[in-house]
């Protein structure tokens, strides 16, 4: 089942008999999955299940639902933080997915964007500590996707929500996209809601007036992704703003390919067509293919996708005829700032010597 085919499924958006009996068996297995993650957490809060504790803080990014929440904007930010701005020797823990490359796509990303700060690459992110330290020495552990990697131990729990989906249609997977309950919400030290420029400014209040109201003493900041530049397999760079008015072809293999096409929109492009591959997809010549073949076929300027996407299609797009490029975002905070890098200081204060 694809992207949208099951978003449509557990959404509702899909109407019929066949839909209704389908997510009728979806919800026990759903309860099923509920139990066996409750289960897991009373045997790690009860220390049946080990926690390792790392020599020096860490601090956790991460998520309540699948699929992309804008979690690597946040980590770079954070890291940028701390290793600019603190003078901080910083490592990166990320699960990495399979390719078909010798890198993947996420650590990939952020190993191009970060510069010197080593990616470390393992599903068990207390071995990855390990692997990180015996590289060289280490202040600050920034683990990627970890707020249910419980086996390792964090000093500070950072939850990202999208605005746009923050709560995975309310249910479980597989009959919602939650990977546990929203309760877990708890465990949390502060959320940062992202994409929050995407949904009108009435369901942002309620949003956080619904986190606030569960957790009075949690902090709460709102961000955006901010698109900065547009890069080209055989051009320089353009700023975001060169865009505007012009047509494009779209494709994405992300978590949520809506907010993708929602941030082209608000730059002013024409979207002639858009195609979503699964999270994690990595393109073949086949399928750059057709993607050029549509670009022309739609008559567009520019066939355009995310960071995370583009090193499938850089080589292959050496010789297209349609200019083939990235939209390139950064993290923007609206509000909130101060409040996560004054946690982010407590959270390290006595554990790192001050800069």
């Amino acid at each position: 089942m694809d992207h949208k085919t099951f978003h449509d499924l557990v959404s509702g958006k899909t109407q019929g008999l066949i839909a209704n009996l389908t997510r009728g068996l979806l919800w026990p297995v759903a309860k099923a999955y509920g139990w066996a993650i409750s289960c897991r957490h009373t045997l790690f809060r009860c220390g049946i299940l080990p926690s390792y504790t790392a020599p020096c803080p860490v601090i956790c990014v991460g998520n309540l639902t699948t699929g992309g929440t804008g979690k690597t904007p946040l980590v770079t930010w954070l890291c940028r933080q701390l290793s600019q701005d603190r003078k901080l020797s910083i490592a990166v823990l990320t699960r990495g997915y399979k390719s078909s490359h010798t890198q993947t796509d996420e650590p990939a990303m952020l190993e191009k964007q970060l510069g010197n700060i080593p990616v470390v690459v393992n599903a068990d992110r207390a071995e990855g500590t390990k692997m990180a330290l015996a590289r060289g020495p280490v202040d600050v552990f920034v683990m990627d996707d970890g707020f249910q990697h419980l086996h390792l131990a964090r000093d500070l729990d950072i939850l990202t929500l999208d605005a746009t989906n923050p709560f995975g249609y309310g249910k479980l997977l597989p009959a919602g996209l939650l990977r546990e309950p929203i309760t877990s919400i708890e465990r949390a030290q502060c959320v940062v809601i992202t994409r929050s420029d995407q949904i009108a400014e009435e369901k942002l209040k309620a949003l956080i007036q619904t986190l606030q109201s569960a957790h009075p003493a949690l902090p709460v900041a709102t961000t955006l992704h901010a698109p900065t530049q547009v890069h080209f397999s055989d051009a320089s760079p353009e700023t975001s703003a060169w865009l505007k008015d012009r047509a494009v072809f779209a494709f994405c293999g992300i978590g949520n390919p809506q907010a993708f096409f929602d941030t082209l929109k608000k730059q002013g492009v024409r979207l002639v067509g858009t195609r979503v591959f699964d999270d994690h997809h990595h393109c073949t010549q086949a399928d750059f293919d057709d993607l050029h073949q549509q670009a022309l076929l739609n008559k567009a300027e520019i066939l355009l996708t995310t960071e995370k996407n583009f090193p499938d299609i850089e080589a292959m797009s050496t010789q297209s005829s349609v200019s083939v490029g990235y939209l390139a975002v950064e993290l923007a905070f609206e509000s909130g700032e101060d409040r996560v890098k004054e946690l982010i200081e407590q959270t390290l204060a006595g554990k790192i010597s001050p800069s």
